[in-house]
């Protein structure tokens, strides 16, 4: 197993997204955003929308994802300001300040959704969407969200 490769890869999707972040190089904050999205949406799709999902991750990420999952939890998302709700829930207090602003959370959502574009699969995130609130599918849509 070649560990640098994958750690090249994670670095890499940091690097994206603090780049499309406009805060280009703060890893840490790119981190942050897509540690808390990850965690939301594993909590509100099924586990085998995950397991799609996950699969077409690159390893680092992979871990990023599973990170402290309980199976067991399911959040009840109905609208997209449960998920924003869900959102802020997801980390400490400096991810609370990251999405504290409602325009501004939407905004680092569909960063996160356009950069993982470039690691997944159009129809993978087509199904992912599918679970998740409406007004938050159409805000990340991949044929909307330019590469």
């Amino acid at each position: 197993m070649n560990f640098d490769k994958h750690c090249q890869e994670g670095n890499e999707f940091l690097h994206k997204l603090s780049a499309e972040l406009q805060n280009e190089g703060d890893t840490d904050h790119a981190y942050r955003i897509v540690r808390s999205v990850f965690h939301t949406v594993r909590d509100i799709i099924t586990r085998n929308e995950s397991a799609h999902l996950v699969a077409q991750l690159p390893f680092v990420l992979k871990a990023l994802y599973v990170e402290g999952w309980n199976f067991q939890s399911k959040s009840r998302v109905k609208t997209l300001e449960d998920f924003l709700l869900c959102l802020k829930s997801k980390d400490n207090e400096p991810a609370v300040r990251d999405f504290d602003i409602d325009e501004i959370a939407k905004e680092l959502v569909k960063s996160v959704f356009k950069v993982l574009h470039d690691y997944v699969s159009t129809g993978e995130i087509v199904h992912v969407m599918d679970q998740l609130p409406k007004e938050l599918a159409e805000l990340c849509n991949p044929l909307t969200i330019s590469k």
